[in-house]
């Protein structure tokens, strides 16, 4: 079997696919189907197997569609339609055993046709119709706090209560950079400033009178996009000699090379001289990089007649070369010829999409020579998203020994092969080394993504020292060379001097070979290399590098997983299953992806994101109730896959319950005072990425009328409108869900899993009226097609000038609300208002009946859990639906209402009340003689009263000097009148009227 294809985000012209393929489980497929189709090719694109096609029910919108009607209905775009699978027909649960037979037949059926397949050597095609224990299964909420006592989608554990020590993340302005050798690796989710640890110990070199610093970062788990490195609130661009390497953590990325953990140094005496000409020594093999250090002992400085000091001036020659291959690389004193060459950049960018829009995407690379060999290099740029990003990023910089050659700009709109007018000339500032105007002069190719060189000549000015200094002068060069074994040759290029007044010995004092070895030992690692001037720049070390991360991972686009950058909710929360930095990834298999790319499709539409460096010790669960948690969702594991559960509006139900089929009711309701405002703390990215606070109050109240506030923390949310909106979300589910339901039935639950919206009638919480089975379906005797009534078996009773309506579960699991005709009394036969043909009502007896008034006759829960019990029955705990909960962010969160449907028998009686003026309706009459055995009695006038039922008058009396009421004698009590019998003559007293219902009410 076969399912539709999942499309793109939504379009105009498309309808909503929901496909339950199997009767008793809660997977479902969604997909995009363009309109326009009859629903019987509609059908057919799902690929459903011939012999299942009859246990196929459709629905549009709720609405059962007749088969009969498939072959010419086509539903209309922005409609759902709804395919399920039906066994057997089903009674609607009518015969519980008839139920369980037919469940074991269906999931026996598949056993059999596999076993037949495989007999006959062919594979068994209906396979999805097997069920397995793990469907009873359900993982239940982790409830943090009491704000998220009974939400779908709870706030993320509190994580700023964390010292710095366990997460430099959350405390940035006083994070340090820090070796902690066998730590965790930073995991990257989305986009954050963050201040790296340390991949190796620093270590410092002498250049000259500089002093240089060499540092390794550690970003972690790739791909990463790294932009904006700050030292403390410094760009790093305006430092001086600055060289970096950056590897953002793919497979093929190229070794880092600013960064050595091996220096062999040769230390020598060897006086140079012009008349002895090259002196040459050779490396230590597999050096990386070769460092020559070159000193003046007596100084560089030159003395006038009167003894006055003057600049000195001496050159002297560097080249290298592959030992014994005498293949030197460019000298001082000519320049050497090197062919015509061409560079591979990498690919043009991809456009960009994100939230169903598309942006032009550019990255700026730079080719630069070695200075000393000519070898070309390419600098990748940074990504430049067009309309999306602020400002494009800084060039690469051209780090030192290297001569730029030219700019090229890639862009995802251009074709492979790189326009003449995306190249940019960068040859100026390195003119004097080049022997010609024109030489290695860059120009496009017919090939894709190539850049041609030209040939030319390079001088390489080696040692070109000037100076009046008598004390020693110490100068160092380096070249970063292919791995291997070289000859290095020095030669002093300006004259020997004898004249006395003039210092100048040339001494080359240093020959080091330096080897590139990786201190860190884990692959795919985000790192960043950095050598620094510290001389007069540098407060001692440098600890506080950091810069802005953004993870490179599967995003959906709306028609694929593509890699891309992203802090979508529904692709970290993939990532965080599969990547790098799970040590036991799953497989495509073990996650719904359908699920997830719909869930991020609402992300995206919401603008919702998750954002965050995982730098401190947790669980993986964890982090998924805190990625699921911005996207209102919390994790699910249903049948071995990984999903979630999304807290969102929804219409029509799954299921419908009742005490019918269900026992063993219990309700819970909180009744703590929800606070005035919430305290909201997250990061605040506007903020330079810092702890941030924002505050969201009750309707009608403001800060300055708030007495009460409570806090609650968003893991992942660096945005401060999503962090107000969360916090009204919140907010409305702790006014909106006080109340959890939780209640028993048999295998009916399994249809149902967390997070689906159910339809309930009981009569403990009092929702809706009655709960029934139908018995007999009553046809019109004016016109026999059509029905017109309904026998349950269970009386109903109905109130004058009232509206009510009949809920029909049908046998495939939806169901019908009908309007009925109000027959005030007590009724078996309800009649329907307006008459439905047999087919459009697909109704039978023994079918579920949930009665009560228009629009009450049931309420709308979500099922927030399901807790399994023996012989295939559960547990279910459910929450008010509250549709407004969502619309909290945009505007008035109304009270909470409890949906209670009164009976007639329990309604309260009203109060009493005497027809005006009252002094005209008390009358007391004299019985009796006079003196102090007369007595009186008071004649009360009572107005009217619309109950249902019959009332009795009760009354309390007490004299004016008494304390408390005691009952008073009623003789006589109709027609409006009562008397009040045995009064003393005279005396003032206070009465108290209440009427009391033939069930016991009181008013």
């Amino acid at each position: 079997m076969t399912t539709p294809a999942k499309n793109a985000a939504p379009a105009a012209a498309d309808l909503t696919l929901c496909f339950h393929a199997h009767p008793f489980a809660p997977e479902r497929t969604h997909a995009r189907l363009p309109a326009g189709q009859t629903l019987d090719a509609l059908v057919a694109a799902c690929g459903i197997a011939p012999e299942l096609r009859p246990y196929l029910h459709a629905f549009i919108d709720g609405h059962h569609i007749p088969r009969e009607n498939w072959a010419r209905l086509r539903p209309r775009a922005g409609t759902t339609l709804t395919l399920r699978m039906v066994p057997m027909g089903g009674g609607g649960g009518k015969n519980p055993l008839r139920t369980v037979l037919s469940l074991a037949l269906v999931v026996a059926s598949p056993v059999i046709a596999g076993a037949i397949a495989g007999a006959l050597g062919v594979g068994a095609q209906a396979a999805f119709m097997g069920i397995s224990a793990a469907r009873l299964i359900t993982a239940g909420v982790n409830i943090a706090g009491r704000l998220a006592l009974n939400a779908l989608a709870p706030p993320g554990k509190p994580r700023f209560g964390l010292g710095q020590a366990e997460s430099p993340t959350l405390f940035l302005q006083g994070a340090r950079n820090q070796a902690t050798p066998f730590g965790r690796v930073p995991r990257v989710l989305g986009r954050h400033r963050f201040v790296p640890p340390l991949g190796a110990l620093p270590y410092t070199e002498t250049a000259g009178n500089d002093q240089y610093l060499r540092m390794i970062f550690i970003w972690g788990y790739g791909p990463l996009e790294i932009t904006d490195l700050r030292i403390g609130e410094t760009p790093l661009s305006e430092f001086e000699d600055v060289e970096i390497e950056t590897r953002s953590g793919w497979p093929d990325d190229a070794p880092l090379t600013l960064y050595s953990t091996s220096v062999m140094q040769n230390d020598m005496e060897v006086v140079l001289r012009e008349e002895n000409g090259y002196a040459l020594r050779t490396t230590e093999s597999e050096a990386d990089e070769i460092s020559v250090d070159l000193t003046l002992p007596r100084g560089l400085v030159g003395f006038n007649g009167s003894g006055k000091k003057i600049a000195a001036d001496v050159a002297v020659e560097v080249q290298y070369s592959p030992a014994g291959e005498n293949s030197w690389s460019a000298a001082s004193s000519a320049y050497t010829a090197i062919d015509a060459r061409h560079v591979t950049l990498a690919a043009k960018p991809d456009v960009y999409k994100k939230n169903g829009k598309s942006y032009t995407a550019s990255r700026t690379d730079r080719i630069v020579m070695d200075a000393a060999s000519g070898t070309l290099k390419v600098l990748k740029g940074s990504l430049y998203r067009t309309s999306h990003d602020t400002a494009p990023p800084e060039l690469p910089k051209v780090a030192a020994g290297y001569l730029p050659v030219a700019r090229i700009e890639r862009r995802s709109d251009d074709s492979d092969i790189i326009p003449a007018d995306r190249i940019t000339d960068e040859r100026d500032s390195a003119q004097e080394r080049f022997e010609a105007a024109g030489d290695f002069a860059a120009g496009t190719s017919f090939n894709a993504n190539r850049i041609e060189i030209s040939a030319g000549g390079l001088r390489y000015p080696g040692f070109s020292l000037s100076a009046k200094q008598s004390a020693a002068v110490r100068q160092s060069l380096s070249f970063r060379v292919p791995r291997g074994r070289y000859d290095v040759r020095l030669r002093r290029v300006t004259p020997d001097s004898d004249d006395d007044r003039t210092f100048n010995d040339t001494v080359w004092t240093a020959l080091r070979s330096l080897r590139y070895a990786y201190p860190v030992r884990i692959q795919g690692l985000a790192m960043t290399a950095l050598r620094i001037k510290a001389t007069d720049q540098l407060n001692g070390i440098l600890d506080r590098l950091s810069g802005v991360v953004e993870s490179i991972l599967p995003d959906w686009d709306g028609t694929d997983w593509v890699l891309q950058p992203t802090a979508n909710p529904a692709s970290l929360y993939r990532h965080a299953l599969q990547g790098a930095g799970n040590a036991r990834p799953l497989a495509d298999s073990r996650i719904d992806i359908g699920r997830l790319a719909a869930w991020h499709e609402a992300c995206a539409a919401e603008g919702r994101e998750f954002n965050a460096v995982i730098d401190y010790d947790t669980s993986l669960r964890e982090v998924l109730q805190d990625i699921a948690a911005a996207g209102r969702a919390s994790p699910s594991l249903t049948d071995g896959k990984w999903s979630i559960v999304e807290d969102r509006p929804q219409s029509v139900p799954v299921q419908h319950f009742s005490p019918r089929n269900t026992w063993g009711f219990q309700g819970r309701k909180a009744f703590d005072e929800v606070p005035d405002g919430l305290r909201v703390r997250f990061i605040n990215r506007a903020k330079d990425w810092r702890q941030d606070e924002r505050l969201v109050f009750k309707d009608g109240v403001t800060a300055e009328t708030a007495l009460r506030y409570e806090t609650i923390t968003l893991p992942g949310v660096t945005d401060a409108q999503q962090a107000w909106r969360d916090g009204r979300y919140h907010l409305a589910s702790a006014i909106l869900r006080p109340e959890t339901y939780t209640f028993c039935c048999d295998i009916e639950h399994i249809v149902c899993t967390r997070g689906d919206m159910v339809r309930f009638t009981h009569d403990v919480p009092m929702f809706g009226l009655a709960a029934a089975r139908v018995t007999a379906l009553q046809r019109l005797e004016s016109d026999e097609t059509r029905i017109g009534a309904f026998t349950l078996d269970n009386e109903v009773e109905m109130e004058a000038d009232k509206n009510y309506a009949l809920r029909l579960r049908r046998a495939d699991g939806s169901s019908i609300v009908l309007a009925l005709e109000t027959a005030e009394g007590v009724h078996k036969t309800l009649h329907l208002s307006a008459p439905q043909t047999p087919d459009a009502l697909a109704i039978a007896a023994g079918d579920l009946a949930l009665f009560g008034e228009s629009g009450q006759e049931s309420v709308a829960l979500i099922v927030r859990g399901i807790e399994p019990m023996g012989d295939l029955a559960a547990r279910i705990t459910c929450v008010d639906a509250a549709p407004e909960i969502h619309l909290a962010d945009k505007g008035v969160i109304p009270a909470f209402s409890s949906q209670i449907s009164v009976p007639p028998e329990l309604r309260r009686p009203p109060a009493p009340q005497l027809t005006t003026p009252q002094t005209a309706a008390l009358k007391a009459e004299m019985t009796g003689t006079q003196g102090s055995d007369a007595e009186s009695r008071l004649l009360i006038n009572l107005a009217a009263h619309d109950f249902p039922q019959t009332l009795s008058l009760r009354a309390d009396i007490r004299a004016k000097d008494e304390s408390f009421f005691s009952p008073a004698e009623i003789s006589r009590a109709a027609d409006g009148r009562a008397v009040i019998e045995h009064l003393r003559e005279g005396e003032t007293y206070d009465l108290r009227l209440r009427y009391v219902s033939q069930s016991g009410g009181f008013s």
